[in-house]
């Protein structure tokens, strides 16, 4: 029964997080929250009762936005979150929604995948600040990427390949240096550095929560040594 278990560690979180500099923007983050959760969720309905992908293009672009301003949250300690996970995750989406997808066939099943594992993702994941005591909504968040992970970074790294062998076309023009980084980036990031590295971190999350694994042991607090 652990999946439906208040989390007891909450007041603790809140009151870590209430010393960031941008507590007093709380309220602001919070309808933000909503903002973006609606809008994930109108992306994802969108996709799946078959909508083109290019037509919520503009969505996901400005609801990636919303994602940056989390990382910005973390890097300044108003967020709790894995930073260098986040600035990956977000340089390969930044990267594909720029550099990748404008540039593949039109109307390529892979940009239908991509969005459609970013729109899962994002939905299953804004509950979990939305109603930050609920170990139900943590949990969902906590498994969920088990399955949109793989199917995202598949399917952008497979993307990202396709551009990068459009240059040799005959006909086709060299891909700029700018571009075949980018390309060299998400490929390496998504073929290595996804399955060997984010992966087994999100596994050691998300089984425990499945009930397939014991949770984490807590970690010990230092002793503090009276004088």
């Amino acid at each position: 029964f652990r999946f439906f278990m208040l989390n007891p560690s909450q007041s603790h979180h809140n009151t870590t997080m209430s010393k960031s500099p941008l507590a007093p923007l709380a309220p602001l983050f919070q309808a933000l929250n909503w903002v973006a959760f609606g809008g994930w969720a109108y992306v994802c309905y969108n996709l799946f009762v078959g909508c083109d992908a290019q037509e919520m293009d503009p969505y996901v672009k400005y609801l990636e936005c919303i994602c940056l301003v989390e990382v910005l949250r973390i890097m300044l300690g108003d967020l709790k979150g894995n930073l260098m996970l986040g600035l990956f995750l977000h340089a390969i989406r930044l990267g594909s929604l720029f550099a990748v997808i404008p540039r593949l066939p039109e109307g390529h099943w892979t940009q239908d995948y991509i969005y459609f594992a970013y729109s899962v993702a994002e939905v299953t994941r804004y509950p979990m600040y939305l109603f930050p005591s609920s170990n139900i909504m943590r949990n969902i968040r906590m498994v969920a990427p088990l399955f949109t992970f793989p199917v995202g970074c598949y399917t952008e790294g497979l993307a990202a390949y396709i551009v990068l062998l459009q240059e040799k076309e005959e006909g086709a023009e060299k891909h700029p240096v700018w571009l075949v980084i980018v390309l060299a980036f998400i490929l390496f990031v998504n073929g290595v550095l996804g399955p060997t590295q984010a992966m087994p971190a999100l596994l050691k999350k998300g089984l425990p929560a499945l009930g397939l694994a014991p949770p984490p042991a807590p970690k010990a607090k230092p002793e503090v040594k009276r004088i």
